[in-house]
């Protein structure tokens, strides 16, 4: 559940495309059946989590519509 009112968040926890069949659009036809689902089930929007470094996923994840939005930090303990 969000802090914000209205807002009906869905999240992609984990996405990943075998090495082998990268590059062939499969990221891409994921994430829109997930954000698909997730409006069938009543979200108004959706959030995915990808490491800073891996901007890989970054990259497909801006091209399929999402804004980095907040930044988490984190440290060892």
């Amino acid at each position: 559940m969000t802090h914000r009112v209205g807002v009906k968040m869905a999240q992609l926890h984990t996405l990943a495309v075998d090495g082998e069949v990268r590059d062939n659009g499969i990221g891409a036809l994921l994430i829109e059946a997930a954000k698909d689902f997730a409006r069938s089930v009543g979200a108004n929007r959706m959030k995915v989590v990808a490491y800073a470094p891996n901007d890989r996923a970054r990259y497909l994840y801006k091209k399929s519509g999402f804004a980095e939005h907040e930044i988490v930090h984190e440290a060892e303990l």
